[in-house]
């Protein structure tokens, strides 16, 4: 019966050593997780897409690309300038009022404000949508050199 007593303390002390050693193991693997999950986060928050690089226009340049729209009253401009910042509306517009599609609809569509107000005046969604380059480039402009636009 001692035999057994003895058996029973190595096993039980034993265990302890390895339930101790299993513990460290467990928390080892706990902050170890830990910091990879916080090192993983960091490197997504850490990474920003570049910022677009644009040149800004000279004011002559801003005169001729403002020339085609200079004489129209200054409401039907308010709008034109920010439709032009969303050409592929306006393609969508023109192809719309183009297409035979009911003009009473257009404030249902699902575009812009600005691009409604614009689609009721077909000849100037034509010419934007026919001068993509221009209308791009005037979007733009009016994006990054508000006041000179304006101006």
């Amino acid at each position: 019966m001692n035999n057994t007593m003895t058996d029973v303390s190595k096993s039980a002390s034993g265990n302890r050593g390895s339930r101790f050693g299993a513990t460290v193991f467990r928390i080892g693997l706990f902050v170890g997780c830990c910091c990879m999950a916080g090192t993983h986060v960091r490197a997504q928050i850490a990474v920003a897409p570049p910022a677009p690089v644009v040149a800004l226009r000279s004011a002559p340049d801003l005169e001729t690309m403002v020339g085609p729209i200079a004489l129209y009253p200054d409401p039907l401009i308010a709008q034109i300038l920010p439709a032009a910042t969303l050409p592929a509306q306006i393609v969508m517009a023109n192809r719309y009022v183009t297409g035979g599609f009911d003009l009473n609809q257009i404030d249902v569509q699902p575009w812009d404000q600005s691009v409604k107000a614009v689609a009721r005046y077909p000849d100037v969604l034509r010419m934007m949508d026919s001068s993509l380059d221009w209308t791009t480039a005037l979007g733009q402009a009016f994006l990054y050199q508000p006041q000179d636009v304006m101006n």
